[in-house]
Formats: structure tokens, C-alpha cells, sequence
């Protein structure tokens, strides 16, 4: 296991002994929320491809609560139990709602829907996409998330959002350049691919095992018909969606996706071969080019 980065030190510091006093305390008295759960849902993927819109769509449901951003595979890792964790993502969704569900200057609130609260809740989880990768492409992360089911009495489900490579890269360099000193060069580029092929590459080891129940999602076809696709991904974690909670989450969904790979001037033919011929050695990436 690679060392940990100075935020994950600080969080497992003072922040995590705060929490863990906290969650303690308080997943006990909340424990009777908890006790219809069937199923947890984690997310894995890759940055900008639609963790934070179908994150925020589930949470609309009256029978789920998804957190945004809580790092829930690391509480996990770290002992935290049950109730504890559990009482920190009904605790995030309440938070988030009352921002808005916002994140990268977007807001996700669903309207008419159940954001922040819940009637029964049958599925719980966290959104947290790229993070859940990066750490499940380390092997001791992978062996300790298949004692979740045991650790909270359900089953564990898990959404693999996927979109075309060439728009992840961009929006990751995109983004690095908005640090002091960061350009797009040959550096960054090379910093940036092997980003993203690592999560793909762990991703994709963890779908041949065999040993999680995962549903790929692609977030073109999601944005083209978000209403079947949600309830694909509804009846894959065991709730029923009616149709008004369709019809108001895909009343927040954009008519089309953004096309990052077409609003920067980087991609060079080999940089864009340099792209495919990772591309070709993933099944559920065949269906992706350029143009």
C-alpha cells in the first residue's frame, strides 16, 4: 500500500478522531434508520462522468440516501462501524441538500423529490468516483471491501460510471492547470494518461474477477435517455422508480453532454493514438474514438 498524502494524514488526525467521537455517539441513537437497508452502493470511475448527477438523482429517491464526497471506503478501511458510517452519510445527504447538492459550479437539486430526507431507506451509499478507484487499485483495498457485505448487513452493489477517455483527459488537464505553474505540456499529458489508465485498469480487474456485483454506466447513454437508464439503475439496487421521479430527475439533466476533448487545442495524432491504443484493451471502452 503507497503512503498516505498529507490530507489523508490530517483526516485520519484530529478530523478523524472528531468523527469518529461523533459518529459514535450519534450512529447509535440514529441506528432504527438503518435497520431496512438491503443494499450499499459505491461508485468508482473517473473524474467529470456523472458521479455527482446520478449521485444527487438517487439520493431523490425515497428509498436511498447517497452521500457526496464522504470517502466512505476509507472510513471502512479504518474501522468504522456500521452505525457510525452509516449515521455520517445520512448526515452528508442532509448537509448537501441544503447547499443545493452542488459541486464543480453545478447544482443537482431535484425538484417535488426527497433530497436530504427519506421515508424508508432500503439503499445507502456514497459518491465518491475517482477517490474509490484510486484506492481500489491498491490489492489491500480490493480484499478489505469484499467483507462489506458482513460489515453492514447488505448487499454491495457498485456503479462503475464510464465516459469516452478523450473528454476524462481533458477535463483532467483542464483542471491541473488551474494550479500555479501547471501548462499543458508533454508532461502533463503523460501525468494525465496514466492517471486515468490506472483507475481503468483497476476498474477493469475488479469486473474480471467476478467477485462484486458492478453495473457499467455510460454517461453518453445516460444523458440521452436519463429517464431508462435510471431506472436500470434503480431495479440493479432493488428499488422502484415511479414515474414521477423519473420525470423530475430528468428534468435536471442536460439535452447533451460537454465535449472536453473538443475545447482544448492538445490533441495531437499521436497523443490521440497514444489514447487508443490503451483504449483497444478494454472491452467496455471499444465503443469510444476521437471524432
Amino acid at each position: 500500500m503507497r503512503s498516505l498524502s498529507k490530507r489523508d494524514r490530517l483526516y485520519m488526525g484530529k478530523r478523524w478522531s472528531w468523527l469518529k467521537i461523533r459518529s459514535t455517539i450519534f450512529g447509535k441513537q440514529k441506528e432504527s434508520l438503518f435497520k431496512e437497508v438491503k443494499t450499499f452502493v459505491l461508485f468508482i470511475g473517473y473524474p467529470r462522468s456523472g458521479h455527482s448527477l446520478i449521485g444527487s438523482l438517487l439520493d431523490a429517491h425515497p428509498n436511498m440516501v447517497i452521500s457526496n464526497q464522504l470517502d466512505a471506503l476509507s472510513l471502512f478501511y479504518h474501522n468504522y462501524t456500521r452505525n457510525q458510517i452509516f449515521y455520517l452519510i445520512w448526515k452528508n445527504t442532509k448537509k448537501e441538500s441544503n447547499k443545493g447538492r452542488s459541486n464543480s459550479g453545478y447544482k443537482f437539486e431535484v425538484p417535488n423529490q426527497w433530497q436530504g430526507k427519506h421515508q424508508t431507506i432500503n439503499v445507502i451509499g456514497d459518491k465518491r468516483g475517482g477517490k474509490s478507484s484510486r484506492l481500489l487499485a491498491q490489492a489491500v483495498f480490493r480484499s478489505a471491501i469484499q467483507d462489506l457485505p458482513n460489515r453492514t448487513k447488505s448487499k454491495l452493489k457498485i456503479l462503475h460510471l464510464i465516459r469516452n477517455p478523450y473528454d476524462n483527459i481533458s477535463t483532467m488537464m483542464t483542471r491541473a492547470t488551474k494550479r500555479p505553474g501547471r501548462i499543458i505540456d508533454e508532461t502533463l499529458f503523460k501525468e494525465k494518461l496514466d492517471s486515468y489508465f490506472t483507475k481503468v485498469n483497476s476498474n477493469n480487474l475488479m469486473i474480471q474477477e467476478g467477485n462484486f456485483d458492478i453495473l457499467n454506466i455510460h454517461f453518453e447513454d445516460f444523458i440521452k435517455s436519463p429517464q431508462s437508464e435510471l431506472a436500470k439503475i434503480c431495479y440493479f439496487l432493488e428499488v422502484e422508480p415511479n414515474i414521477e421521479y423519473l420525470k423530475d430527475c430528468a428534468s435536471i439533466v442536460w439535452p447533451q453532454p460537454n465535449y472536453s476533448r473538443f475545447k482544448i487545442d492538445i490533441w495531437t495524432e499521436n497523443r490521440k493514438a497514444r489514447v487508443a491504443e490503451e483504449m483497444i484493451k478494454i472491452d467496455w471502452l471499444e465503443r469510444y474514438s476521437f471524432e
